[in-house]
């Protein structure tokens, strides 16, 4: 990599602006999200969220997931993370259907993001642990 673009990479950093690199190595700079931002969308998708109560050790489920956002604010693609524990427990594996469901639910949608920060929250990783519910 040159010097150059590790100085950009360095001052970006430093500015703390998120960064994407693109296969046709571009870098796109966008704003981050702020607090607020985030956590009018915890609230939003919480609250489509039911949280399986029967599962043992609800309030240790934390489901993370890799998410696909369209520009007008739709999930386009979601998945969970941790496919192996998501074939393996059964527990994990309904908490984290119930996560998803929560993204794609269509009352949580579109979902309540900046369009301006497009750039920034086209792919998210969002997580979702019960202790915030419960």
């Amino acid at each position: 990599m040159s010097k150059i673009v590790l100085l950009l990479l360095a001052l970006v950093f430093t500015v703390g602006l998120f960064v994407s690199c693109r296969a046709s190595d571009t870098i796109v700079l966008a704003p981050p999200l702020t607090i607020t931002d985030e956590d009018a969308l915890r609230h939003q998708v919480y609250q489509c969220w039911n949280v399986p109560m029967s599962a043992v050790n609800a309030a240790d489920l934390i489901v993370q997931l890799s998410v696909d956002i369209n520009p007008d604010r739709t999930v386009q693609h979601v998945e969970v993370v941790d496919q192996k524990r998501m074939e393996t427990d059964p527990y994990f594996r309904a908490a984290a259907e119930s996560a998803m469901r929560a993204l794609t639910n269509p009352k949580c949608s579109p979902l309540v993001l900046p369009p301006e920060k497009y750039q920034t929250w086209k792919h998210l990783n969002f997580s979702f642990n019960p202790k915030d519910v419960l």
